[in-house]
């Protein structure tokens, strides 16, 4: 069975992936994998510049993310897995740097010494970043926000599902998981500048309980202007936003996906699909009412080859296709301001990645 198994850790990180291992591990066993990911691709970032017009072009990889996970199996019921990583995302004019952490327990049913496995895992994930500056307009319920910084955005995302895989002989083998979660998205404060849909220009903050308008420069008869609110009715009210329902927001989703191995001696393939259902509140309905698509369904396609080179190493390169890229894996980056990136196109990207099994 060590030949042609499936390597638990796999189940654990989505059901689809298959490598050399045996569906028991040792108990004690630990595998630490580094990852690298990017869709080899490069973008010329040209930020708008306060003044107006554009900073100067600057090449920068359009995905970059890297990522550390350590999976170890405790005892014969019990395997708990950790990981580390840090996203990059860069568009011509946006760049975004987020840190994520995960953690995640997987409880097994199914007996040892058998051709299946089947269990359940519980997960968690938080992203956090220190600022997401969006400095590409946005046209927004009439009104245009020409520069917006969404301070200490993060998120956190707890599931919990059955996951199993089954040797089919031949070295052919098949996965399937299905798992429900929620996702829950905030952020301290936002601020920036804005155009009314009078042309009247702001700068405006808001920590999605009170608010703050300033004018800049003359608007009809009024030189100056400033005022704290509240609440966020009066930036709602020039600005047309609310960043308590417009950028904060809570959802619950469904998730089911499978996948097909086959493995011959150090080498084996794997192709993999997932299909995620979200749920959301009344950030949604706001897309909606601003003339936009909300995108409330995720796709995952994923193509693996592995080598094992001895007893402690394994390479793969995965090739990962993505309906929503990022929605599943950085949920603060969906907003009603970023909403049409999601539904502007998918993404193909690639994933180099080494494993040592100690």
């Amino acid at each position: 069975m060590q030949a042609s198994g499936v390597v638990l850790a796999s189940v654990l990180a989505g059901a689809t992936l298959f490598f050399i291992a045996g569906i028991d591990r040792a108990y004690g066993a630990v595998d630490v994998t580094l990852k690298t990911e990017g869709v080899g691709d490069r973008v010329d970032q040209a930020p708008n510049l306060a003044e107006g017009g554009f900073a100067p072009a600057e090449s920068k990889p359009r995905v970059q993310a890297f990522s550390a996970n350590i999976d170890w199996t405790l005892d014969a019921r019990t395997t708990l897995s950790t990981s580390v990583a840090r996203h990059e995302l860069n568009s011509l004019r946006d760049s975004f740097e987020i840190n994520q952490i995960a953690l995640s327990t997987f409880t097994r049913f199914s007996p040892r010494r058998v051709d299946y496995l089947l269990g359940v895992e519980v997960g968690l994930v938080v992203n956090h970043a220190h600022r997401l500056v969006k400095n590409s307009f946005t046209h927004y319920n009439g009104a245009t926000l020409r520069h917006a910084a969404i301070n200490q955005p993060q998120d956190l995302t707890l599931s919990a599902g059955l996951k199993g895989a089954r040797l089919l002989g031949r070295g052919f083998s098949f996965s399937g998981n299905l798992s429900a979660g929620i996702v829950a998205s905030d952020h301290n404060s936002m601020q920036g500048q804005g155009e009314s849909s009078e042309g009247c220009q702001y700068a405006f903050e808001t920590n999605g309980s009170t608010g703050r308008l300033q004018q800049q420069g003359v608007c009809g008869a009024l030189v100056s202007y400033s005022q704290d609110f509240a609440s966020e009715d009066g930036v709602e009210e020039r600005l047309g936003f609310r960043s308590s329902q417009d950028v904060a927001y809570q959802a619950r989703f469904v998730e089911a996906g499978g996948g097909l191995g086959w493995t011959h001696r150090t080498l084996s393939f794997s192709l993999g699909y997932s299909f995620r259902q979200y749920f959301r509140d009344r950030l949604d309905q706001r897309i909606s009412s601003n003339g936009d698509t909300p995108t409330r369904v995720s796709q995952m396609a994923r193509a693996v080859m592995a080598v094992r080179l001895g007893r402690r190493w394994t390479v793969s390169l995965a090739s990962i296709y993505q309906s929503a890229p990022y929605l599943d894996e950085i949920p603060l980056l969906y907003t009603a301001f970023t909403s049409e990136r999601y539904s502007a196109g998918d993404s193909l990207s690639f994933q180099l990645s080494a494993t040592m099994h100690l």
